[in-house]
């Protein structure tokens, strides 16, 4: 199922999204509770997680900036998609794409 993340996601979240940086490095390090808490609150961005029998296995984040050059329009960002090892291949990655995707066309972003 996917849904957005919620501050208590955190640990689950930080987990899956290690698998993004070179070995030895530690996100936790940069990603502190109270970072999260304000990526949350951002209304520029959404953090959807795919959670399977009350895991988190897949998360994709979509921020929403303003363009000069397009009359101040919207255009979403996807960054930071990223499915557990075990759970590649099963189309988590791509369904949160496909509704990161749709969240930018609620709210209204060109591209």
């Amino acid at each position: 199922m996917i849904r957005q993340a919620t501050l208590d996601d955190m640990e689950q979240v930080v987990q899956v999204l290690s698998y993004l940086v070179p070995m030895g490095k530690n996100i936790r390090e940069n990603l502190q509770p109270e970072t999260f808490a304000k990526i949350m609150d951002l209304d520029s961005c959404d953090t959807l997680v795919w959670e399977s029998d009350g895991q988190i296995v897949a998360v994709g984040s979509l921020w929403v900036l303003q363009k000069i050059i397009r009359g101040y329009g919207k255009m979403g960002q996807i960054e930071d998609v990223v499915v557990l090892p075990e759970y590649r291949g099963s189309g988590f990655g791509k369904m949160i794409i496909d509704a990161l995707i749709e969240k930018a066309r609620e709210r209204g972003a060109y591209k």
